[in-house]
């Protein structure tokens, strides 16, 4: 069983105290939140959901009723039927970067935690979990979404997945395991290029890491190398 570790803020979702129409949205958290739902989310759940071999975790680095309402409220919006895991914060692992406490994501805790799962990648928009050395090859990183109505970057990513997907149940494309391949970018626009493939015909592409935060509510002002510091809201990946 090969599972798809989906990151909620700025991967999937973006949460504010202001509802912008443009967007799918849901309230969260008695209502002090509005959920948006990136473009093509609910098409990259459903499809995931319905792939033979492929178990589909949601991991977010906010607290646990933030993620399960969340959950909740895309399965409600989409029909999903499916129950989705979801870790939170409390199953994360503290890193220290720049001087800035930050909750880190590692999946050998999702080959423990579910022993049907033998392999995982884990999709997100902040590369700081690549600092793990066991994650490396396993993330594919999105750009952050900014409530950019034109945004594509799941179309893309879902390409690449079904790919992938394909290629693990059948055997025949990819031949070895995938901690030894390259990670992929997922671009923000299509500019019609062969996404993700990489120098050499890598079909995987190469690691581009990149790390792109706007001002929100979820996430503090202040920056150091590039990254928020401070801060610890409900949905916020940056603890005190």
């Amino acid at each position: 069983m090969y599972a798809v570790v989906l990151d909620l803020d700025r991967t999937l979702v973006y949460s504010s105290k202001t509802r912008d129409a443009r967007f799918e949205t849901f309230p969260v958290l008695d209502g002090t939140l509005w959920v948006h739902v990136r473009p093509s989310a609910g098409s990259l759940l459903r499809r995931l959901l319905v792939q033979p071999g492929v178990h589909v975790i949601v991991w977010t680095a906010g607290v646990r009723q933030y993620g399960k309402e969340i959950v909740d409220g895309l399965c409600d919006l989409y029909d999903v039927h499916d129950t989705i895991p979801v870790l939170c914060r409390d199953d994360t692992m503290k890193l220290r970067v720049n001087n800035t406490t930050v909750y880190a994501k590692d999946l050998k805790l999702v080959t423990s935690r579910f022993p049907s799962v033998t392999d995982a990648i884990l999709v997100d928009d902040d590369p700081v979990h690549q600092r793990i050395a066991s994650n490396r090859g396993r993330i594919v990183q999105v750009p952050p979404f900014h409530l950019d109505p034109t945004d594509v970057a799941l179309v893309h990513l879902l390409l690449k997945l079904e790919i992938l997907c394909r290629a693990n149940e059948t055997g025949a494309t990819v031949q070895c395991p995938i901690h030894t391949r390259p990670v992929f970018f997922v671009p923000l626009m299509n500019q019609g290029e062969d996404v993700g493939a990489g120098r050499g015909g890598n079909a995987w592409g190469e690691s581009l890491h990149r790390s792109v935060h706007d001002d929100d509510p979820r996430r503090p002002v202040d920056r150091v190398g590039g990254v928020p510091t401070a801060g610890d809201a409900p949905c916020s990946g940056r603890a005190r």
